[in-house]
């Protein structure tokens, strides 16, 4: 071969939303603790009163009938910010009764409120400056989704890592397999 290479031909970038590990030590680690059961899966959720950032409450076992997504998020938190409206969109594309819940995790509402109000999202922002409900739900790290079928069950714990739109695909296909759980149970 002769003449000159494009350089750019020898370069690697990564995917949008590709995910850094320092080693293959680290990355076998962090896919272990994922994939380690979280101690609320396929348990009862707990029977937790949900505070608006207005001040709305909203009590969980009265969601019964309902899909429930918990978001846990904060401001500071960029990858929080990214998937959020992917909440939204994945609610829409599974097509079932379900409800969003976005939990602020240790931040003061008033201020939440100031930082959301030029955003344009769907889901119910709830306070929890003091992380009550981030500990109820055992969220060692942010973002990171709770699914809660019609029963109340929680049925899929989904932690950081993933790209946005390989998010909204598993989460959509959380609500409905949370959905589908509960037709499954009410056959006789």
């Amino acid at each position: 071969m002769t003449g000159d290479v494009d350089e750019s031909l020898f370069s690697f970038r990564p995917a949008a939303g590709a995910q850094r590990f320092k080693s293959m030590e680290d990355y076998k680690r962090i896919k272990a603790e994922e994939k380690r059961a979280h101690p609320l899966l396929d348990q009862e959720a707990p029977k937790l009163e949900l505070v608006s950032i207005h001040g709305d409450r909203f009590a969980l076992q009265s969601m019964r009938g309902k899909t429930v997504v918990l978001e846990f998020w904060s401001t500071y938190c960029n990858a929080c910010l990214q998937q959020i409206p992917h909440v939204d969109a994945a609610i829409r594309d599974a097509n079932v009764d379900a409800i969003a819940f976005g939990v602020n995790s240790g931040e003061n509402p008033a201020m939440v409120r100031g930082f959301t109000s030029e955003l344009d999202w769907s889901l119910t922002l709830v306070g929890d400056a003091d992380s009550r409900l981030t500990k109820a739900f055992d969220v060692a790290t942010l973002p990171m989704t709770v699914v809660i079928d019609p029963k109340g069950t929680v049925r899929q714990i989904i932690k950081s890592g993933l790209a946005p739109e390989q998010f909204q695909e598993r989460l959509t296909e959380a609500i409905v397999e949370a959905g589908d759980a509960e037709l499954v149970a009410a056959k006789p």
